[in-house]
């Protein structure tokens, strides 16, 4: 079975695709995030066919080198290896700050978190994804980007950079890592509901007919769109001539021209 090691995984898209992998005993998964673990190891333990064997919840800071290196060393030991990394952890704090009003310590730390963790993360594995590259499931690395490194809207300067960022530093591992033959790939998802997967008080309100028919899908997506696509990309035989490619989730809208019909 697959050794998956995922940042930011217990709230949002993260947790959505852990959950995935667990409970469709696809992969052992390392959950690394610096809040909410005890949520997410709770919501864990409260579905039927949980494993203990095949999930660790470890706190992390990705922007901390030494605790991403122990959580790398703890992971290694309790799995024997990992074969795939998913680089999903990401600071949004700087949504809805204006241009104006945004530090340059705000604007940097944001990309300290979101691409420095990236690569802080994919470099403490590299001894493991080497070595996975020899064995049965071969070695990857997914990194979230976001169709915000293609497309913006205003007051997004912080997280917008750091994810033309990470896009960026996709196709450069991809270069970097090929002699090892570890495959490197980005998944840029659209609008994805992860409200239930957030650990917010009250009710989840429901999206407009609106909302779902602004995509050519018909509806907006959510994390298990974006967990079939991280499976794929994990998937030696189904994506094993794929690396260095962002691949938007985004049921369709970075393709839509936005005139009002």
């Amino acid at each position: 079975m697959r050794s998956v090691l995922i940042t930011g995984g217990a709230g949002g898209i993260g947790l959505g695709i852990a959950l995935h992998l667990h409970f469709k005993q696809l992969a052992r998964v390392s959950i690394l995030d610096k809040q909410h673990l005890a949520d997410a190891q709770h919501l864990f333990c409260s579905k039927a066919g949980f494993d203990a064997e095949r999930a660790l919840f470890l706190s992390c800071d990705i922007a901390d080198e030494a605790q991403v290196k122990a959580a790398v060393a703890k992971t290694n030991h309790t799995f024997g290896g990992i074969d795939c990394v998913i680089n999903n952890a990401a600071d949004q704090s700087t949504f809805g700050t204006s241009f104006e009003d945004l530090s340059l310590d705000r604007f940097m730390q944001t990309l300290t978190v979101n691409v420095g963790g990236t690569f802080a993360v994919t470099q403490a594995a590299l001894p493991s994804l080497k070595r996975a590259a020899q064995g049965p499931y071969g070695a990857s690395v997914i990194n979230l980007s976001s169709t915000r490194a293609f497309q913006s809207e205003r007051d997004t300067e912080a997280y917008s950079t750091s994810k033309g960022a990470i896009t960026s530093l996709t196709h450069a591992l991809a270069a970097s890592l090929s002699p090892y033959h570890i495959r490197v790939n980005a998944i840029a998802p659209g609008w994805i509901d992860v409200r239930e997967l957030q650990w917010r008080s009250g009710e989840v309100e429901p999206l407009s007919k609106e909302d779902h028919e602004q995509h050519w899908v018909g509806r907006v997506g959510t994390a298990q769109d974006v967990a079939h696509m991280a499976c794929f990309l994990m998937d030696q035989e189904a994506s094993g001539f794929m690396t260095g490619h962002t691949l938007p989730v985004d049921g369709g809208m970075t393709k839509k021209m936005m005139y009002v019909e």
